[in-house]
Protein backbone atom coordinates (compact mmCIF):
# COMPACT_ATOMS: atom_id res chain seq x y z
CA UNK A 1 0.00 0.00 0.00
CA UNK A 2 1.38 3.57 -0.35
CA UNK A 3 0.54 7.08 0.67
CA UNK A 4 0.68 10.48 -0.69
CA UNK A 5 -0.24 13.83 0.30
CA UNK A 6 -2.33 14.65 -3.08
CA UNK A 7 -3.29 13.01 -5.71
CA UNK A 8 -1.29 12.39 -8.47
CA UNK A 9 -0.30 10.28 -11.83
CA UNK A 10 0.74 7.39 -9.98
CA UNK A 11 -3.54 7.41 -9.40
CA UNK A 12 -3.77 7.31 -13.30
CA UNK A 13 -1.08 4.44 -13.64
CA UNK A 14 -3.34 2.73 -10.60
CA UNK A 15 -6.81 3.42 -12.97
CA UNK A 16 -5.11 2.21 -16.21
CA UNK A 17 -3.89 -0.89 -15.10
CA UNK A 18 -7.74 -2.20 -14.15
CA UNK A 19 -9.52 -3.83 -17.83
CA UNK A 20 -12.39 -2.38 -18.80
CA UNK A 21 -15.00 -4.85 -19.26
CA UNK A 22 -18.30 -4.55 -21.59
CA UNK A 23 -21.44 -3.55 -19.99
CA UNK A 24 -23.97 -6.12 -19.52
CA UNK A 25 -27.85 -6.25 -18.05
CA UNK A 26 -27.70 -7.01 -15.69
CA UNK A 27 -24.02 -6.90 -14.40
CA UNK A 28 -22.22 -10.22 -14.83
CA UNK A 29 -19.67 -11.46 -12.04
CA UNK A 30 -16.57 -9.73 -14.00
CA UNK A 31 -17.70 -6.59 -14.54
CA UNK A 32 -18.68 -6.68 -10.81
CA UNK A 33 -14.81 -7.84 -10.32
CA UNK A 34 -12.88 -4.89 -12.73
CA UNK A 35 -15.31 -2.17 -11.24
CA UNK A 36 -14.13 -3.01 -7.59
CA UNK A 37 -10.84 -3.39 -8.91
CA UNK A 38 -10.33 -0.24 -10.89
CA UNK A 39 -11.75 1.78 -7.46
CA UNK A 40 -9.27 0.22 -5.47
CA UNK A 41 -6.57 1.00 -7.48
CA UNK A 42 -7.94 4.38 -7.59
CA UNK A 43 -8.36 4.52 -3.71
CA UNK A 44 -4.71 3.18 -2.99
CA UNK A 45 -2.73 4.75 -6.14
CA UNK A 46 -2.48 1.19 -7.90
CA UNK A 47 -0.05 0.23 -4.83
CA UNK A 48 -2.98 -2.86 -3.74
CA UNK A 49 -3.50 -5.65 -6.13
CA UNK A 50 -6.11 -8.03 -6.33
CA UNK A 51 -6.29 -11.72 -6.85
CA UNK A 52 -8.87 -11.26 -9.50
CA UNK A 53 -9.96 -14.56 -10.11
CA UNK A 54 -10.27 -16.02 -6.90
CA UNK A 55 -12.69 -12.81 -6.16
CA UNK A 56 -16.58 -14.13 -4.95
CA UNK A 57 -19.68 -12.15 -6.14
CA UNK A 58 -23.16 -13.82 -4.12
CA UNK A 59 -26.01 -12.02 -5.45
CA UNK A 60 -28.75 -11.45 -2.87
CA UNK A 61 -31.83 -10.12 -4.45
CA UNK A 62 -30.87 -6.62 -6.13
CA UNK A 63 -27.79 -7.03 -4.41
CA UNK A 64 -24.62 -7.91 -4.61
CA UNK A 65 -21.76 -9.34 -1.83
CA UNK A 66 -18.39 -9.33 -2.86
CA UNK A 67 -15.15 -10.41 -1.78
CA UNK A 68 -11.75 -9.68 -3.66
CA UNK A 69 -9.09 -11.72 -2.08
CA UNK A 70 -5.64 -9.21 -1.84
CA UNK A 71 -2.20 -10.02 -3.17
CA UNK A 72 0.82 -9.56 -1.37
CA UNK A 73 -0.38 -9.57 2.15
CA UNK A 74 1.42 -11.36 5.28
CA UNK A 75 -0.85 -10.47 7.36
CA UNK A 76 -3.85 -10.46 7.75
CA UNK A 77 -3.91 -14.09 6.13
CA UNK A 78 -7.05 -14.33 4.62
CA UNK A 79 -6.54 -10.34 3.64
CA UNK A 80 -9.48 -9.08 1.46
CA UNK A 81 -11.76 -5.87 0.68
CA UNK A 82 -15.29 -6.32 0.83
CA UNK A 83 -17.98 -4.31 -0.88
CA UNK A 84 -21.72 -4.32 -1.51
CA UNK A 85 -22.95 -3.59 -5.00
CA UNK A 86 -26.27 -3.20 -6.67
CA UNK A 87 -27.24 -1.81 -10.36
CA UNK A 88 -29.17 1.35 -10.38
CA UNK A 89 -30.34 2.86 -13.96
CA UNK A 90 -28.56 2.91 -17.17
CA UNK A 91 -26.77 -0.91 -16.03
CA UNK A 92 -24.47 1.38 -13.59
CA UNK A 93 -23.21 0.01 -10.51
CA UNK A 94 -23.87 1.74 -7.17
CA UNK A 95 -21.04 0.72 -4.62
CA UNK A 96 -21.59 0.78 -1.13
CA UNK A 97 -19.81 -0.35 2.08
CA UNK A 98 -16.61 -1.14 0.06
CA UNK A 99 -13.94 -1.88 3.40
CA UNK A 100 -10.09 -2.35 3.26
CA UNK A 101 -8.66 -4.50 5.94
CA UNK A 102 -8.07 -2.00 8.80
CA UNK A 103 -4.35 -3.36 9.52
CA UNK A 104 -2.53 -5.54 7.46
CA UNK A 105 1.31 -5.73 6.22
CA UNK A 106 2.51 -6.36 2.53
CA UNK A 107 5.81 -8.01 1.47
CA UNK A 108 7.78 -6.19 -1.14
CA UNK A 109 10.87 -7.33 -3.10
CA UNK A 110 12.66 -6.88 -6.09
CA UNK A 111 15.69 -8.81 -7.80
CA UNK A 112 19.31 -7.43 -5.77
CA UNK A 113 17.31 -5.29 -2.94
CA UNK A 114 16.83 -5.93 0.18
CA UNK A 115 13.49 -7.39 1.22
CA UNK A 116 10.87 -4.93 2.59
CA UNK A 117 7.71 -4.41 4.15
CA UNK A 118 4.77 -2.12 4.81
CA UNK A 119 2.67 -2.27 7.55
CA UNK A 120 -0.37 0.26 7.80
CA UNK A 121 -3.75 0.50 10.05
CA UNK A 122 -6.70 3.06 9.37
CA UNK A 123 -8.69 4.01 11.72
CA UNK A 124 -12.11 5.47 9.50
CA UNK A 125 -12.73 4.70 6.00
CA UNK A 126 -15.84 5.17 4.06
CA UNK A 127 -15.66 4.54 0.30
CA UNK A 128 -18.64 4.70 -2.23
CA UNK A 129 -18.83 4.82 -6.11
CA UNK A 130 -21.11 4.83 -8.82
CA UNK A 131 -19.64 3.19 -11.86
CA UNK A 132 -20.32 1.57 -15.57
CA UNK A 133 -18.29 -1.46 -15.74
CA UNK A 134 -17.73 -0.34 -19.38
CA UNK A 135 -16.82 3.23 -18.38
CA UNK A 136 -18.88 4.43 -20.97
CA UNK A 137 -21.12 6.49 -19.09
CA UNK A 138 -19.11 8.77 -16.65
CA UNK A 139 -18.78 7.36 -13.31
CA UNK A 140 -17.66 9.30 -10.02
CA UNK A 141 -16.48 7.96 -6.74
CA UNK A 142 -15.89 9.40 -2.87
CA UNK A 143 -13.85 8.43 -0.18
CA UNK A 144 -12.62 9.29 3.00
CA UNK A 145 -10.01 7.92 5.84
CA UNK A 146 -9.07 8.63 8.94
CA UNK A 147 -6.54 8.28 11.21
CA UNK A 148 -3.97 6.76 8.73
CA UNK A 149 -0.68 5.18 10.06
CA UNK A 150 2.20 3.98 7.57
CA UNK A 151 5.57 2.50 8.33
CA UNK A 152 7.99 1.05 5.80
CA UNK A 153 11.18 -0.97 6.18
CA UNK A 154 13.82 -2.12 2.82
CA UNK A 155 17.77 -2.17 4.14
CA UNK A 156 18.52 0.57 6.62
CA UNK A 157 15.27 2.73 5.08
CA UNK A 158 12.86 3.14 7.28
CA UNK A 159 10.25 5.84 6.90
CA UNK A 160 7.11 6.63 9.11
CA UNK A 161 3.49 8.16 7.64
CA UNK A 162 0.71 9.93 9.35
CA UNK A 163 -2.51 11.57 7.72
CA UNK A 164 -5.21 12.39 10.48
CA UNK A 165 -8.13 12.30 7.77
CA UNK A 166 -7.82 12.34 3.93
CA UNK A 167 -10.71 12.72 1.09
CA UNK A 168 -11.20 12.36 -2.80
CA UNK A 169 -13.60 12.11 -4.82
CA UNK A 170 -13.57 12.72 -8.65
CA UNK A 171 -15.09 11.35 -11.90
CA UNK A 172 -14.09 9.41 -14.68
CA UNK A 173 -15.13 8.02 -18.43
CA UNK A 174 -13.93 6.27 -21.15
CA UNK A 175 -14.23 5.98 -25.09
CA UNK A 176 -14.27 3.16 -27.56
CA UNK A 177 -10.31 3.25 -28.13
CA UNK A 178 -9.77 2.12 -24.50
CA UNK A 179 -8.73 5.87 -23.09
CA UNK A 180 -9.95 7.12 -20.04
CA UNK A 181 -10.07 10.68 -19.14
CA UNK A 182 -11.18 12.11 -15.29
CA UNK A 183 -10.42 14.40 -13.28
CA UNK A 184 -10.06 14.13 -9.21
CA UNK A 185 -9.48 16.13 -6.28
CA UNK A 186 -8.25 15.43 -2.90
CA UNK A 187 -7.57 17.19 0.57
CA UNK A 188 -6.22 16.13 4.22
CA UNK A 189 -5.04 17.20 7.29
CA UNK A 190 -2.46 16.00 10.11
CA UNK A 191 0.16 14.95 7.92
CA UNK A 192 3.27 13.74 8.88
CA UNK A 193 6.95 11.88 7.42
CA UNK A 194 9.90 10.64 9.16
CA UNK A 195 12.64 8.92 7.61
CA UNK A 196 15.76 7.07 9.09
CA UNK A 197 18.57 6.32 6.69
CA UNK A 198 22.16 5.03 6.65
CA UNK A 199 24.39 6.52 9.17
CA UNK A 200 21.53 7.85 11.65
CA UNK A 201 20.47 10.40 9.15
CA UNK A 202 16.51 11.25 10.42
CA UNK A 203 14.31 13.61 7.91
CA UNK A 204 11.23 14.89 9.68
CA UNK A 205 8.06 16.65 7.38
CA UNK A 206 4.92 17.42 8.19
CA UNK A 207 2.01 19.88 6.80
CA UNK A 208 -1.11 20.98 8.42
CA UNK A 209 -3.48 20.60 5.50
CA UNK A 210 -3.17 20.19 1.86
CA UNK A 211 -5.37 19.57 -1.00
CA UNK A 212 -4.96 18.70 -4.71
CA UNK A 213 -6.35 18.36 -7.84
CA UNK A 214 -6.01 17.10 -10.91
CA UNK A 215 -7.47 16.51 -14.56
CA UNK A 216 -6.02 13.84 -17.49
CA UNK A 217 -7.73 13.40 -21.12
CA UNK A 218 -7.31 10.50 -23.61
CA UNK A 219 -4.99 8.03 -21.26
CA UNK A 220 -4.99 5.11 -22.96
CA UNK A 221 -5.07 2.23 -19.98
CA UNK A 222 -3.27 -0.44 -22.05
CA UNK A 223 -0.05 1.99 -21.85
CA UNK A 224 -0.65 2.88 -18.42
CA UNK A 225 -0.31 -0.32 -17.38
CA UNK A 226 3.40 -0.84 -19.01
CA UNK A 227 4.44 2.33 -17.34
CA UNK A 228 2.77 1.34 -14.23
CA UNK A 229 4.98 -1.92 -14.64
CA UNK A 230 8.03 -0.17 -15.81
CA UNK A 231 7.93 2.16 -12.55
CA UNK A 232 7.63 -0.36 -10.29
CA UNK A 233 10.98 -1.89 -12.25
CA UNK A 234 12.86 1.26 -11.97
CA UNK A 235 11.43 2.02 -8.29
CA UNK A 236 12.25 -1.44 -7.77
CA UNK A 237 15.92 -1.36 -9.21
CA UNK A 238 17.18 1.98 -7.55
CA UNK A 239 20.67 1.51 -6.14
CA UNK A 240 20.21 1.88 -2.08
CA UNK A 241 22.76 4.56 -1.01
CA UNK A 242 26.40 3.75 -0.91
CA UNK A 243 25.78 1.37 -3.78
CA UNK A 244 27.53 4.26 -6.11
CA UNK A 245 25.38 6.49 -9.19
CA UNK A 246 25.76 4.36 -12.41
CA UNK A 247 22.95 2.96 -14.00
CA UNK A 248 22.24 -0.54 -14.32
CA UNK A 249 21.43 -2.62 -17.09
CA UNK A 250 18.22 -3.16 -15.45
CA UNK A 251 17.21 0.28 -14.49
CA UNK A 252 18.21 1.45 -17.92
CA UNK A 253 16.11 -1.29 -19.70
CA UNK A 254 13.19 -0.29 -17.07
CA UNK A 255 13.67 3.52 -18.14
CA UNK A 256 13.34 2.55 -22.12
CA UNK A 257 10.18 0.67 -21.20
CA UNK A 258 8.72 3.77 -19.13
CA UNK A 259 9.74 5.50 -22.35
CA UNK A 260 7.98 3.37 -24.75
CA UNK A 261 4.74 3.23 -22.69
CA UNK A 262 5.08 7.01 -22.28
CA UNK A 263 4.85 7.36 -26.23
CA UNK A 264 0.83 8.85 -26.66
CA UNK A 265 0.18 7.69 -23.42
CA UNK A 266 -2.41 10.89 -22.57
CA UNK A 267 -3.34 13.80 -24.32
CA UNK A 268 -3.38 16.42 -21.82
CA UNK A 269 -2.72 16.23 -17.89
CA UNK A 270 -3.40 19.28 -15.35
CA UNK A 271 -1.72 18.51 -11.71
CA UNK A 272 -2.02 21.38 -8.81
CA UNK A 273 -0.86 20.69 -5.17
CA UNK A 274 -0.41 22.46 -2.12
CA UNK A 275 0.51 22.16 1.64
CA UNK A 276 -0.61 24.65 4.11
CA UNK A 277 1.67 24.96 7.40
CA UNK A 278 4.73 23.18 6.46
CA UNK A 279 7.36 22.06 9.10
CA UNK A 280 11.07 20.46 8.26
CA UNK A 281 13.99 18.94 9.81
CA UNK A 282 16.95 17.33 8.43
CA UNK A 283 20.04 16.61 9.86
CA UNK A 284 21.19 19.73 12.02
CA UNK A 285 18.42 21.97 10.31
CA UNK A 286 15.04 22.37 10.26
CA UNK A 287 12.21 25.38 9.05
CA UNK A 288 8.92 26.19 7.89
CA UNK A 289 6.96 27.17 4.73
CA UNK A 290 3.74 28.84 5.34
CA UNK A 291 2.74 27.49 1.54
CA UNK A 292 3.69 25.52 -0.96
CA UNK A 293 2.07 25.55 -3.94
CA UNK A 294 2.99 22.91 -7.16
CA UNK A 295 1.43 22.70 -10.41
CA UNK A 296 2.10 20.77 -13.34
CA UNK A 297 0.28 20.93 -17.14
CA UNK A 298 0.90 19.22 -20.46
CA UNK A 299 -1.04 18.66 -23.54
CA UNK A 300 -0.33 17.41 -26.80
CA UNK A 301 -1.74 18.94 -30.03
CA UNK A 302 -0.64 18.42 -33.94
CA UNK A 303 1.78 16.29 -32.71
CA UNK A 304 3.40 18.93 -30.73
CA UNK A 305 3.89 19.10 -26.68
CA UNK A 306 3.25 22.05 -24.66
CA UNK A 307 4.11 21.44 -20.65
CA UNK A 308 4.51 24.20 -17.53
CA UNK A 309 6.20 23.43 -14.23
CA UNK A 310 5.77 25.54 -11.31
CA UNK A 311 6.88 26.13 -7.76
CA UNK A 312 5.78 28.32 -5.23
CA UNK A 313 6.83 28.85 -1.87
CA UNK A 314 5.79 31.39 0.68
CA UNK A 315 6.50 32.54 4.51
CA UNK A 316 10.20 30.28 4.58
CA UNK A 317 12.41 30.35 7.15
CA UNK A 318 15.27 27.91 8.26
CA UNK A 319 17.16 27.74 11.78
CA UNK A 320 20.79 26.99 9.31
CA UNK A 321 20.51 30.72 8.70
CA UNK A 322 22.28 32.79 11.56
CA UNK A 323 20.36 36.17 12.97
CA UNK A 324 22.40 38.40 11.03
CA UNK A 325 21.36 36.50 7.64
CA UNK A 326 17.82 36.30 8.72
CA UNK A 327 16.86 39.57 7.14
CA UNK A 328 18.21 38.15 4.02
CA UNK A 329 16.81 35.14 2.98
CA UNK A 330 14.39 35.03 0.69
CA UNK A 331 10.80 34.71 2.30
CA UNK A 332 8.70 34.36 -0.95
CA UNK A 333 10.34 32.05 -4.25
CA UNK A 334 8.14 31.78 -7.40
CA UNK A 335 9.73 29.83 -10.65
CA UNK A 336 7.74 29.03 -13.68
CA UNK A 337 9.22 26.46 -16.56
CA UNK A 338 7.70 26.07 -19.85
CA UNK A 339 8.36 24.18 -22.42
CA UNK A 340 6.07 24.68 -26.14
CA UNK A 341 6.02 23.56 -29.36
CA UNK A 342 8.42 20.84 -29.09
CA UNK A 343 7.81 17.83 -32.11
CA UNK A 344 6.78 14.49 -29.84
CA UNK A 345 8.40 12.51 -32.63
CA UNK A 346 11.81 14.38 -32.13
CA UNK A 347 11.65 14.43 -28.49
CA UNK A 348 10.97 10.66 -28.17
CA UNK A 349 13.39 9.66 -30.55
CA UNK A 350 16.04 11.65 -28.40
CA UNK A 351 14.43 9.57 -25.31
CA UNK A 352 14.55 6.30 -27.06
CA UNK A 353 18.28 7.09 -27.82
CA UNK A 354 19.03 8.26 -24.45
CA UNK A 355 17.90 5.09 -22.89
CA UNK A 356 19.85 2.52 -25.47
CA UNK A 357 22.78 0.85 -23.78
CA UNK A 358 26.11 2.41 -24.95
CA UNK A 359 23.98 6.25 -25.68
CA UNK A 360 26.35 8.44 -27.43
CA UNK A 361 26.52 11.42 -25.39
CA UNK A 362 27.87 13.52 -28.30
CA UNK A 363 24.75 12.44 -30.47
CA UNK A 364 22.21 12.89 -27.89
CA UNK A 365 23.36 16.22 -27.60
CA UNK A 366 23.43 17.26 -31.61
CA UNK A 367 19.56 15.61 -31.04
CA UNK A 368 18.71 17.83 -28.47
CA UNK A 369 20.06 20.70 -30.35
CA UNK A 370 18.33 20.37 -33.08
CA UNK A 371 15.02 19.53 -31.23
CA UNK A 372 15.40 23.22 -29.34
CA UNK A 373 16.15 24.43 -32.78
CA UNK A 374 13.28 24.20 -34.47
CA UNK A 375 12.06 27.50 -35.19
CA UNK A 376 8.22 26.42 -33.19
CA UNK A 377 10.16 25.09 -30.26
CA UNK A 378 10.38 27.44 -27.21
CA UNK A 379 11.63 26.74 -23.86
CA UNK A 380 12.70 28.36 -20.85
CA UNK A 381 11.92 30.08 -17.50
CA UNK A 382 9.05 31.95 -17.95
CA UNK A 383 9.00 33.68 -14.07
CA UNK A 384 11.53 33.88 -11.36
CA UNK A 385 10.75 36.09 -8.61
CA UNK A 386 12.04 36.17 -5.09
CA UNK A 387 13.19 38.75 -2.11
CA UNK A 388 16.12 38.56 0.32
CA UNK A 389 15.21 41.85 2.55
CA UNK A 390 13.85 44.91 0.84
CA UNK A 391 15.58 43.34 -2.81
CA UNK A 392 13.06 41.86 -4.86
CA UNK A 393 14.47 40.58 -8.05
CA UNK A 394 11.88 38.92 -10.81
CA UNK A 395 13.33 37.54 -14.16
CA UNK A 396 12.87 35.17 -17.13
CA UNK A 397 15.13 32.90 -19.47
CA UNK A 398 14.62 31.38 -23.23
CA UNK A 399 16.89 29.27 -24.70
CA UNK A 400 18.14 30.27 -28.43
CA UNK A 401 20.16 29.34 -30.97
CA UNK A 402 23.88 31.45 -30.59
CA UNK A 403 22.89 33.42 -33.77
CA UNK A 404 19.71 35.15 -32.18
CA UNK A 405 21.55 34.79 -28.91
CA UNK A 406 24.04 37.31 -30.19
CA UNK A 407 21.96 39.83 -32.51
CA UNK A 408 22.97 37.33 -35.78
CA UNK A 409 20.31 37.18 -38.38
CA UNK A 410 20.80 33.99 -39.76
CA UNK A 411 17.12 32.39 -38.43
CA UNK A 412 17.44 29.41 -35.76
CA UNK A 413 20.91 27.43 -37.33
CA UNK A 414 23.00 26.77 -34.89
CA UNK A 415 24.51 26.00 -31.61
CA UNK A 416 22.04 27.14 -28.44
CA UNK A 417 22.52 29.66 -25.66
CA UNK A 418 20.38 32.00 -24.02
CA UNK A 419 18.80 34.91 -23.02
CA UNK A 420 18.27 36.08 -19.66
CA UNK A 421 16.26 39.05 -18.24
CA UNK A 422 16.81 40.20 -14.75
CA UNK A 423 15.27 43.28 -12.84
CA UNK A 424 15.99 44.04 -9.34
CA UNK A 425 14.18 46.52 -7.09
CA UNK A 426 15.28 47.97 -3.54
CA UNK A 427 19.03 47.11 -4.81
CA UNK A 428 20.10 50.55 -3.03
CA UNK A 429 18.29 49.68 -0.23
CA UNK A 430 19.84 46.05 0.10
CA UNK A 431 23.27 47.44 -0.43
CA UNK A 432 23.33 49.63 2.56
CA UNK A 433 21.48 46.68 4.97
CA UNK A 434 24.18 44.34 3.44
CA UNK A 435 26.82 46.75 4.40
CA UNK A 436 26.23 46.73 8.08
CA UNK A 437 26.95 43.19 8.38
CA UNK A 438 30.49 41.84 8.17
CA UNK A 439 30.04 38.37 7.32
CA UNK A 440 28.45 40.06 4.10
CA UNK A 441 31.37 41.81 3.02
CA UNK A 442 32.73 39.50 1.39
CA UNK A 443 29.96 39.38 -1.70
CA UNK A 444 29.70 43.75 -1.71
CA UNK A 445 32.13 43.61 -4.88
CA UNK A 446 30.20 41.53 -6.78
CA UNK A 447 26.84 43.41 -5.74
CA UNK A 448 28.51 47.52 -6.88
CA UNK A 449 29.82 45.55 -9.73
CA UNK A 450 26.80 43.78 -10.91
CA UNK A 451 25.06 47.28 -9.81
CA UNK A 452 27.58 49.05 -12.50
CA UNK A 453 26.85 46.47 -15.22
CA UNK A 454 23.15 47.11 -15.20
CA UNK A 455 20.72 49.86 -16.58
CA UNK A 456 17.86 52.06 -14.55
CA UNK A 457 14.73 51.52 -16.19
CA UNK A 458 11.72 53.10 -13.62
CA UNK A 459 12.47 52.13 -10.54
CA UNK A 460 14.39 49.33 -10.86
CA UNK A 461 18.01 47.83 -12.19
CA UNK A 462 17.69 45.32 -14.92
CA UNK A 463 19.67 43.41 -16.68
CA UNK A 464 19.63 41.39 -20.14
CA UNK A 465 22.26 38.69 -20.49
CA UNK A 466 23.10 36.98 -24.00
CA UNK A 467 24.86 33.62 -23.53
CA UNK A 468 26.19 32.21 -26.82
CA UNK A 469 29.40 30.78 -28.89
CA UNK A 470 30.77 34.65 -28.35
CA UNK A 471 31.60 36.61 -25.20
CA UNK A 472 28.73 36.85 -22.71
CA UNK A 473 27.19 40.38 -23.56
CA UNK A 474 25.22 42.21 -20.81
CA UNK A 475 22.41 45.29 -21.94
CA UNK A 476 24.04 44.80 -25.51
CA UNK A 477 27.82 45.45 -23.75
CA UNK A 478 30.54 42.65 -24.23
CA UNK A 479 31.60 41.57 -20.71
CA UNK A 480 34.57 43.64 -19.04
CA UNK A 481 33.81 46.48 -21.35
CA UNK A 482 32.14 49.61 -19.47
CA UNK A 483 29.15 49.88 -19.77
CA UNK A 484 27.50 53.28 -21.41
CA UNK A 485 24.77 53.98 -18.34
CA UNK A 486 23.70 56.91 -16.55
CA UNK A 487 22.10 56.72 -13.16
Amino acid sequence: MQAAPTTTLFLLLGLAAAPAQAQTNPPNADAIRSSLGRILSIMTLGGISVQEQAAEVTQHGADYQVRLPLADFSAPPDAAVTAVAHRVQNGMLHITAMTLPSAGTLETASAGDPAGQITYSVGEQRITAKVDPSLTVPSSYEAEFGHVRLSSDQGEQHGEQSFDRYTVNGTLSGDQEGRVSMASQGSGTGFHFVGHGPNGFVSDASARALAGHFSVEGLNRDQGTRLMTALRGVAGSMKMPGRGPDVSAEQRAALHAMVEAADGLMSRLEVEEALEGVRFAAGAGAGTIGRVRLTAAGMTREQRLDSEIGIALDGISSSAVSAENAAFMPHHVDIKTYLRGVQVNSLMALLHAATEPGADPVMLQAQATALLADPHAHVGIETLVFDCGPLRIKGSASVVPHSIANGGANGREGPLGAELHIAARGLDAFLAQAQSQPNLKGIMPMLFMAKGMGRAQDESIVWDISLGDGPIRINGVPFGQPADNTR
